[in-house]
């Protein structure tokens, strides 16, 4: 399924906390970082893999500026990283 972004989708930012083998691992993470109450857990493919993996993401921003001062603001994982919108939906389970 192909999915078609507005170009203002396509500059959004989101910040990506980690992704996990399952979806209940991804809730443990979550809830290891009470900032983090509004994440998403979105399930993404990687490569040839049959399952899912699942990513688990804040956003969007409007920004990556104000992505990363919202990240530097709250207690998230170490290992957070800013990405675009058009990077994350490539990977994600449609």
């Amino acid at each position: 399924m192909k999915i078609s972004l507005s170009p203002k989708a396509r500059n959004m930012i989101v910040i990506q906390h980690g992704i996990s083998p399952t979806f209940a691992k991804a809730i443990e993470i979550r809830q290891q970082y009470p900032d983090l109450n509004d994440l998403h857990v979105v399930p993404q493919f990687i490569g040839n893999e049959s399952q899912p993996r699942f990513a688990l993401i804040s956003g969007p921003y409007p920004s990556k500026e104000q992505a990363e001062l919202w990240l530097k603001s709250k207690k998230a994982p170490n290992y957070s990283w800013v990405r675009s919108v058009t990077a994350k939906i490539g990977r994600a389970s449609c």
